[in-house]
C-alpha cells in the first residue's frame, strides 16, 4: 500500500515514538541537509532550547546524527531507510523480552509476593485510538480459550481498521489459538466478518438492524470492556470475575437466540 500524504507520515512517525517536535525537526531535516541548532530552531520555530534536547532525542532514537564542520556542530538526519533497521532491531528485542517473560513474571511474584494484590485495580480508563488497541490487545492477554464481542462493526470500523485486524490482532490471537464469538449488528461490515469466519478461528451471529447498539462490548475471562468508537474513542475495562460473567450471561442468552 502506498502512502504518499505528509499526514501519514506524520502519523507513522508518531506511532514510531516520535513526539510532535521530533517529527517536525526530522522532517526538515531531511528537507534541509545537515544544520546547526540555531539555524533548526529558526527554521521549524521550535525554542532554541527545546530543539537542543528534541536532536539529543532523535540521536539516542537513531534517527539523526552530529558532525562537525569546523567548530559548528551540525545535526544530520539519518536515511528514513533507516527506519527499517531499527523496526527489525525493536522486534528482536521484543522477541527476546518474550522469551524471558515467564521466567521474569515469577521471579517478581517471587520477591513481592504481595504483588497481585497491590496492583489489582478494578477499573481502568482509555481514551484515544492507542487506548483502543491497547484494549484490544488486553482481550488477547487476558482471555484463555475464547473471547467473546458484541459490536456495531461500522461503528466500531472507525477505530479498528481492516488492516489492524488482518496484520496484527487476529495472527497474534491466532497464535494464542483464541477463539472468538461475535455477535454484529446486521450491517455489510458483519457480512463482511462472517464470511471470514472458518479462516480466522471464529463464528459471528447476526443481530438485526432494530438491535440498536453502537458501543462494543469484550468479555475475556475475568473482566469486560465497554468501548464507544466516537471521538475522542473511550473505552473502560472493568477487572472483576462477577461483572464479567453477569455480561458473557447475557452475551450467551443473545447468542443462543441467533442460532
Amino acid at each position: 500500500m502506498a502512502i504518499s500524504s505528509e499526514k501519514a507520515v506524520r502519523s507513522y512517525l508518531t506511532e514510531f515514538g516520535l513526539n510532535d517536535k521530533e517529527v517536525v525537526i526530522y522532517l526538515t531535516l531531511l528537507k534541509t541537509g545537515p544544520s546547526t541548532i540555531m539555524d533548526l530552531s529558526r527554521k521549524t520555530g521550535i525554542k532554541r532550547s527545546t530543539t537542543h534536547n528534541n536532536v539529543e532525542e532523535l540521536i539516542k532514537k537513531g534517527l539523526v546524527s552530529q558532525t562537525n564542520y569546523g567548530e559548528r556542530r551540525m545535526a544530520v538526519a539519518e536515511d528514513p531507510e533507516k527506519l527499517k533497521f531499527l523496526l527489525e532491531q525493536r522486534k528482536w528485542d521484543v522477541n527476546k523480552l518474550e522469551k524471558i517473560m515467564p521466567d521474569i513474571v515469577k521471579s517478581i511474584y517471587d520477591i513481592v509476593p504481595g504483588s497481585k494484590e497491590t496492583t489489582k485495580v478494578e477499573v481502568k480508563y482509555y481514551e484515544g485510538e492507542k487506548g483502543f488497541k491497547e484494549v484490544c490487545q488486553r482481550s488477547i492477554v487476558k482471555s484463555s480459550k475464547e473471547v467473546l464481542f458484541l459490536s456495531n462493526l461500522e461503528e466500531w470500523r472507525k477505530v479498528y481498521t481492516a488492516e489492524y485486524g488482518r496484520e496484527y490482532y487476529i495472527p497474534q490471537r491466532l497464535k494464542k489459538n483464541l477463539f472468538l464469538r461475535m455477535l454484529a449488528v446486521d450491517n455489510l461490515t458483519g457480512a463482511d466478518f462472517k464470511a471470514e469466519d472458518k479462516a480466522t478461528l471464529r463464528e459471528t451471529r447476526v443481530l438485526p438492524k432494530s438491535f440498536q447498539f453502537k458501543p462494543t462490548i469484550i468479555i475475556c475471562d475475568e473482566e469486560v470492556s465497554l468501548m464507544v468508537a466516537a471521538e475522542p474513542y473511550k473505552a473502560v475495562v472493568i477487572e472483576d470475575a462477577d461483572v464479567a460473567g453477569v455480561f458473557r450471561d447475557l452475551f450467551n442468552n443473545l447468542w443462543e437466540s441467533k442460532k
